[in-house]
């Protein structure tokens, strides 16, 4: 009885670290994911001083909410990475409303 739930259990022990390291970096995508689209939307949508004012409050928000976001060590590489393309994003939207 104990070898076939060894067999069974082998393959899951496997799986384990690539599905953690999945979750994990989900977490960091999905923020890319919405950095993404605002990033399009910087780019293609009007360039009015509301339009902007309203995309720095959303990219504001992302930023806290970022902020909240909890990974273990080994992933901090890459929430910083996260951060440091969000400021980018910021000056970038700075330098057109001041423009």
């Amino acid at each position: 009885m104990l070898v076939p739930l060894l067999a069974l259990l082998l393959p899951l022990i496997k799986v384990l670290p690539p599905v953690y390291a999945w979750r994990v970096r989900r977490r960091i995508i999905r923020w890319y994911v919405a950095l993404r689209r605002l990033d399009l939307e910087l780019e293609t949508g009007p360039r009015d001083p509301d339009r902007l004012t309203e995309l720095g409050e959303r990219l504001k928000q992302i930023e806290s909410e970022v902020a909240q976001v909890d990974v273990p060590l080994s992933y901090a590489d890459q929430l910083y990475n996260l951060r440091l393309h969000i400021q980018a994003l910021e000056h970038r939207l700075a330098r057109l409303a001041s423009a």
